[in-house]
C-alpha cells in the first residue's frame, strides 16, 4: 500500500475532501484519527522512539478506542515493526494498516491539522508518496474557527498567523518537491468539484469514479454513511454557504487584521480583497485585540519583524480537555 498525507489549517474542508476521495475503492483516508506528528513524532515523552515505540502503540490504541470506537490490533502493529524495524515510518505504516484494514485500498493515510512543517519528514520517510495541502480563504477559516473554538477571548485570531504560515510554506514546498505536493483550494473544490477531483485522481494514478461527487456515498471508517452534521458549526443559510461566508458575519476588526496580515496570500490564492475603508477606530480596536494575549502579541511581533506566521494552537492539542470528538 502507498501512504499519503494531508494537512491544512483548521476548518479548511479536509473532512469533506477525505470522504470524497475515499469513495474511490483504491483510496482510503482518515482525518485526524491519531495525529502522528503532533502526538508522537514531535512529542518528547515518546523520545527516543526505539525505546518508546510500545508506548506509542498503547497510546494510539487507547485513544482510538476511547475517542472513535476504532479497534486496532496491537500485536499486528508490533509484528510489523519486528519485520520492518522500529522507526517512525514503520509506526505510521502499522497504524495506517490497522485503521484501514477493512478497506482494500492501495492508497491509505491520515490527515492532520497544522502539520505542514512535518511534510519534509513525511516525504523523507515515503519518497514515492504524495502530500495534499488544502487552502481555504483565511477569512472564512477565521469565522468558522471563531464559532468552533473554546479558546479564550480573541485567541481564535491565531488562525490568521496559521494561514500565513501555511500559505507561504505551501508554495515553497511546491517549488522544492514539485510533483509530490498537490495543492487543493477549497473554493475551487466547491465550485469546480468534478475538475478538482479528476485532477487529484490523475495525480494519484487512480480512476475517477463519479460517485466521489455524491455525498450520499460518503462513508466513515466503519463503512457507515458519514454524518456530515459533525462537520458543520453554522445553521440555516450559513450552513450551506461555505464560500464567502465571511462577507455576512466577519467583524470589521477581524477583517482588517486578516487583510492587513494576509493581503499577499489572499491574492496568491486568486481571491479578492474586500476594499473596505477601515476607520482609525477600526484599526485601533483591531490592534488592541492582538495585544490581548501573549499568544497573539508574540505572533504579531514576529510578523512585524519578519512577516512570518506560525503553526501554534490556541490551546494544547495534547490535553484531552481541549478535544472536540467527531466521526471520521
Amino acid at each position: 500500500m502507498q501512504q499519503i498525507f494531508l494537512t491544512c489549517n483548521y476548518r479548511s474542508g479536509v473532512m469533506l475532501l477525505t470522504k470524497m476521495l475515499s469513495v474511490n475503492s483504491e483510496i482510503n483516508i482518515s482525518s485526524s484519527t491519531y495525529n502522528y506528528f503532533r502526538s508522537y513524532f514531535n512529542n518528547k515523552q515518546f523520545f527516543p522512539i526505539k525505546k518508546k515505540y510500545k508506548r506509542v502503540i498503547d497510546d494510539a490504541h487507547n485513544k482510538l478506542r476511547k475517542r472513535q470506537k476504532i479497534l486496532i490490533d496491537k500485536e499486528n502493529c508490533l509484528k510489523h515493526l519486528e519485520q520492518n524495524g522500529v522507526s517512525h515510518k514503520s509506526l505510521i505504516e502499522a497504524l495506517n494498516f490497522e485503521i484501514h484494514k477493512n478497506f482494500n485500498a492501495k492508497i491509505i493515510g491520515d490527515a492532520e491539522i497544522n502539520a505542514w512543517k512535518n511534510i519534509p519528514d513525511f516525504l523523507k520517510m515515503f519518497p514515492k508518496s504524495k502530500v495534499l495541502i488544502i487552502l481555504r480563504d483565511p477569512r472564512d477559516i477565521l469565522c468558522s474557527f471563531k464559532k468552533l473554538t473554546i479558546a479564550k477571548k480573541y485567541d481564535y485570531l491565531i488562525a490568521i498567523f496559521n494561514c500565513l504560515d501555511l500559505i507561504n510554506a505551501t508554495y515553497k514546498l511546491k517549488k522544492k518537491y514539485k510533483k509530490k505536493i498537490v495543492i487543493v483550494k477549497f473554493h475551487e473544490l466547491k465550485t469546480k468539484t468534478k475538475k478538482v477531483i479528476r485532477s487529484i485522481c490523475k495525480t494519484l494514478k487512480v480512476k475517477f469514479n463519479k460517485k466521489m461527487l455524491n455525498e450520499n456515498a460518503f462513508l466513515d471508517l466503519k463503512g457507515k454513511k458519514w454524518d456530515k452534521n459533525y462537520s458543520y458549526t453554522f445553521d440555516n443559510k450559513l450552513r450551506k454557504k461555505t464560500i464567502n461566508r465571511w462577507k455576512e458575519i466577519i467583524s470589521t476588526e477581524d477583517l482588517y487584521l486578516c487583510e492587513m496580515i494576509l493581503e499577499d496570500q489572499i491574492k496568491i490564492m486568486g481571491l479578492e480583497l474586500s476594499k473596505y475603508q477601515f476607520s482609525l477606530k477600526n484599526i485601533r480596536d483591531a490592534l488592541q485585540k492582538l495585544r490581548s494575549s501573549p499568544l497573539l502579541f508574540s505572533s504579531y511581533k514576529q510578523w512585524l519583524k519578519n512577516k512570518q506566521g506560525n503553526n501554534k494552537f490556541p490551546l494544547d492539542p495534547l490535553n484531552s480537555k481541549t478535544w472536540r470528538d467527531h466521526k471520521r
